[in-house]
This record gives C-alpha cells, sequence and structure tokens, in this order.
C-alpha cells in the first residue's frame, strides 16, 4: 500500500512540476544506476524535496528533511507518503543515522542535503559531514547534483546532475581531516554542477 502512494506522490511532483514551474534536467542517466548511493545537492527552496523525487526515474528515494516538516498538516501525509525520514538538527539524533544507514543497506537511493538548511542568501553554505562519513561507511557513490536559484511561479529551474563517484579512500574510518577534505571534494563537485545549470539556464 505505502508503494502505491509513493508512486501516487511521485506522480503528484511531476504533474506539479509542469503546472507550477518548468523543470529542465541534464545527466539524468547518473541518477539511474542500480545499487545503493547518495543524492546530494544544494538547498534553496521547500521544492528541492521535490525535485529528488524526479531525479532517479524508477528508483525509491529516500530523502532526510526536517522534523519540524512532520508537525506541518497536511504536508505531514505527503512527506509520509514519499518515504522522507526526520532529523532532528538541533542534537545528535541516532534514530535518523540509523534509518539512513539502513536505507543503503536495503539498495535504495538517499537523498541528502549537506548544507543542513536551506540557504537564504542562494549561495551555497558550508557542508556537514555527514553524507560523505555515510558513503565511506557503506562504500556507496555519491552523485552530485546542482540546481539554479529560487524562482516563482512559472519559471525555469535548471538541474545539473553529475557523475557518480566514491570516497576515495581504503582506511577503515575517516580521520577528522579527511573527512574535512573529501567533505570539501563534494561541496566544490556540488558547486560545478550549480554552475551547470546556470548556464543551460541563460544558454
Amino acid at each position: 500500500m505505502h508503494a502505491f502512494l509513493y508512486r501516487i506522490a511521485k506522480w503528484l511532483v511531476r504533474w506539479g512540476s509542469k503546472l507550477f514551474v518548468r523543470v529542465k534536467i541534464q545527466g539524468l542517466e547518473h541518477a539511474q544506476g542500480q545499487g545503493a548511493y547518495l543524492l546530494c545537492g544544494n538547498h534553496l527552496s521547500w521544492f528541492d524535496g521535490a525535485i529528488i523525487l524526479l531525479l532517479p526515474k524508477k528508483r525509491l528515494v529516500r530523502l532526510m528533511c526536517k522534523k519540524e516538516l512532520f508537525s506541518i498538516f497536511p504536508g505531514r501525509w505527503f512527506y509520509e507518503f514519499a518515504y522522507f525520514f526526520p532529523v532532528d538538527r538541533e542534537g545528535n539524533d541516532v534514530q535518523s543515522v540509523k534509518t539512513a544507514l539502513k536505507v543503503l543497506k536495503d539498495g535504495h537511493v538517499l537523498g541528502i542535503f549537506p548544507e543542513g538548511t536551506r540557504s537564504k542568501s542562494q549561495e551555497l553554505l558550508p557542508f556537514h559531514n555527514g553524507p560523505v562519513t555515510l558513503a565511506h561507511r557503506q562504500k556507496v557513490p555519491i552523485v552530485p547534483f546542482g540546481r539554479t536559484k529560487k524562482v516563482g511561479l512559472w519559471g525555469k529551474i535548471c538541474v545539473s546532475i553529475g557523475e557518480p563517484y566514491y570516497i576515495d579512500c581504503d582506511d577503515r574510518r575517516l580521520s577528522q581531516e579527511q573527512t574535512e577534505r573529501f567533505t570539501q571534494e563534494l561541496r566544490e563537485k556540488v558547486m560545478g554542477e550549480m554552475e551547470k545549470a546556470e548556464r543551460m539556464l541563460h544558454g
């Protein structure tokens, strides 16, 4: 039953994106692979969660999002049907980490916004280390993506998806220095996709 409701949620997103905004995506082939991976991109608006659902056409995506969204009705039912799961951004949320690990162990796609919040300035914020730690621990690739800046109703959003890549380290655990370096690498890849998306918009 839940899988059926997920397909409805995805259908609503697809048609809503056609009615209210125009979404143009390049690099879709990079998000269609088999097996688990992390999907990481910049975060500018509430619509970003919907964008993540559009990227892997036939894959289940579980998106980590702030717990406050689940206290809002009627949005709560949509987030639950869309397989989003909450994270407490104020503390060390062990349950959300366990959920994220299980998503990857089960071979699904895990969506994360590494900035941890929407960027009000529309500039890319510093990244949290969580995505890199999860990808290294589970030995799964990261697929970076970037979107153009916010638009109003019936505006155009361009999204560029980069090639999957692995955290290039054979150590069992990452040191703090390694974690920061690989997190910066992810941030640079997302920034590169944002630049490609801007060129799509103005090209």
